[in-house]
């Protein structure tokens, strides 16, 4: 026999509020997977290229904003735009949506690339990045072996961050090309 459960006047089994619990919980799944799809990536743009505009290079662009386009056709072909996609864990050509790293969802790696794209071009101290990255054992983190496992081109990687002395990166958002690649 199903237990019964009373709420005021009403009455209800225990099995058909199990069910309604699961049937919003799934719902709330599905809707959560549509509310964070791919179209939802974060854009953001180096600032070195682009020192007139001020402190605008750290918003945040979403793909449909027209703020997006880059002022000028010759800087457009001249720079691979890199952007992040949380969702996918995933370092990506930001014009393109092309995929040029995928890393593992919670993996340090992940971890990394979401606090540096979340500040782009800014530099950061290796104590700061390890709070962040590896709380739980920030003493044992170098950001030099970090960049070194991700795994990337070593002349796309060597453009991407700027190292400064032992201790201190910069992620650069923009990648300039080469004119023979280009």
């Amino acid at each position: 026999m199903n237990e019964v459960i009373t709420l005021g006047e009403y009455r209800f089994s225990k099995d058909l509020l199990i069910a309604i619990i699961i049937f919003f919980l799934v719902i709330t799944i599905v809707l959560a997977k549509f509310y964070y799809s791919d179209s939802n990536v974060l854009f953001r743009e180096n600032n070195k290229s682009n020192q007139s505009r001020g402190d605008e290079g750290d918003m945040e662009i979403l793909p449909n904003q027209p703020s997006l386009q880059v002022q000028n056709e010759k800087s457009n072909n001249d720079y691979l735009k890199l952007a992040f996609c949380p969702n996918e864990c995933a370092v990506i050509n930001a014009e393109t949506q092309e995929v040029i790293a995928k890393f593992h969802a919670g993996s340090q790696n992940c971890r990394l690339m979401t606090y540096l794209f979340r500040h782009p071009n800014k530099t950061h101290d290796e104590y700061d990045i390890a709070f962040k990255v590896n709380p739980t054992k920030p003493e044992s983190f170098y950001i030099r072996k970090a960049i070194c496992n991700l795994k990337l081109d070593k002349d796309l990687r060597s453009k991407m961050f700027t190292i400064h002395g032992a201790k201190k990166v910069t992620l650069n958002t923009l990648i300039p090309i080469p004119a023979d690649v280009a």
